[in-house]
């Protein structure tokens, strides 16, 4: 009798609207949570894709930082450094200064003492060259 009636009982149970709705629910709400995790998960994954680019980019800027700091240490730049800022001259080396020719603006000579307008009609009408 006992298998009998859990037969009934549960063919009556099963059987029900009710019991339809209530398991259409649980597969629609089964179904929504694994959309979310699907897409949380293609989230997670675009941003790690993203930060991994990001670490190699700043590697690589890294790198190129510590050479450039690594090339101010060295012995060479700062002769060099000396040399243009200071007027720095080793020993045996002789210094040759040319008076009366005309520099460029980045010195500072004869073409800064133009003005605007004398600057213009070299521009546009003097020595092609």
């Amino acid at each position: 009798m006992g298998k009998r009636g859990y037969g009934f009982f549960s063919r009556k149970l099963l059987g029900t609207r009710f019991f339809t709705i209530l398991l259409a629910l649980g597969v629609v709400f089964f179904t929504v949570n694994l959309v979310r995790m699907m897409s949380r998960d293609s989230d997670v994954r675009s941003d790690i894709a993203r930060l991994d680019r990001d670490t190699e980019r700043l590697e690589a800027e890294y790198r190129r930082l510590e050479d450039l700091r690594n090339f101010y240490k060295t012995v060479f730049f700062l002769e060099q450094e000396t040399r243009k800022s200071l007027g720095y001259v080793k020993a045996g080396e002789h210094v040759v200064v040319i008076e009366g020719a005309k520099t460029d603006n980045a010195r500072g000579g004869v073409a800064a003492e133009l003005s605007n307008p004398q600057k213009w009609w070299k521009y546009l009408f003097g020595p092609r060259g």
